[in-house]
């Protein structure tokens, strides 16, 4: 039957899924960072604390800025290629030319 395709093979999955030791209804965010005001009021004692993660690579740095003028520069070559034109670079002096239809 497999052979005159009647029949389809397929692979079914199920997963079954319990309440866990902290499961809870309502969601709530745990603090990152102790507040002066925990430490005034005390609760900072009965509070769980969200766990740091030390492997983590943290946001990436930009560094410096484009000179204003590299900028300008960059906007025309786009403008002039979306309107067409293709770049040649003849030992770095770039010249645009309309495409040829």
């Amino acid at each position: 039957m497999k052979k005159r395709k009647l029949i389809e093979l397929s692979v079914l999955k199920y997963y079954k899924t319990t309440k866990g030791p902290n499961f809870n209804v309502v969601r709530s965010k745990k603090p990152t960072d102790l507040t002066s005001e925990m430490i005034q009021t005390g609760s900072w004692k009965t509070t769980t604390f969200k766990p740091y993660n030390y492997n983590s690579l943290g946001k990436e740095i930009s560094v410096g800025n484009l000179h204003p003028l590299l900028k300008v520069r960059t906007q025309f070559r786009e403008i002039l290629l979306e309107m067409g034109y293709l770049l040649k670079i003849f030992e770095k002096i770039s010249i645009f030319s309309k495409k040829m239809r």
